[in-house]
């Protein structure tokens, strides 16, 4: 049933205990799950076994909260355009790490290299429209992304990628 005052006011579900079915301290995606009565889950990695490519779904109330998707972009301008993100990668915030990161307001993303299944590269993207101001959606998603990779990687058959002399 809609709520003609826009929906409760606190989070009345409770924080699922994996982001996605993945081990990622929930400190880092407590903040990215609104206010609500239900959480559904649709779609989890788990669900999907040990392939490169993994979709999940969290919906708050019916209406999306996180998504997010492996693919096998080699860069992050295709998946933004595939997937019609609604982000400009010169608009993204770059983050110093183990994988290359952009975040943006709503959107961030990780890529690595590897060899998985013919691949040499894995991206993580996660879309999650709350927290609504910008800086701290830009905050919280830069914090999660890196971690999210990391855990994101243990389902992956994926090696890293070694440049093989005379290449």
């Amino acid at each position: 049933m809609l709520s003609a005052c826009g929906g409760p006011s606190e989070r009345e579900y409770a924080l699922p205990e994996t982001l996605c079915g993945v081990g990622v301290d929930q400190a880092l995606y407590d903040p990215l799950l609104p206010p609500g009565d239900e959480l559904e889950t649709p779609w989890l990695f788990e669900n999907h076994g040990p392939f490169t490519m993994h979709q999940c779904l969290l919906l708050v109330d019916g209406e999306e909260a996180v998504r997010a998707f492996t693919s096998s972009d080699m860069d992050f301008e295709k998946t933004i355009s595939r997937e019609d993100l609604g982000v400009d990668l010169n608009d993204a915030v770059e983050r110093d790490g183990a994988y290359e990161v952009r975040v943006w307001p709503g959107v961030a993303m990780a890529r690595m290299e590897c060899h998985a299944n013919q691949l040499v590269s894995v991206t993580l993207t996660v879309e999650a429209p709350y927290p609504e101001d910008d800086e701290e959606s830009v905050r919280v998603l830069s914090d999660l992304i890196e971690p999210f990779m990391d855990a994101t990687m243990q389902l992956i058959p994926c090696e890293e990628f070694e440049e093989e002399a005379g290449e």
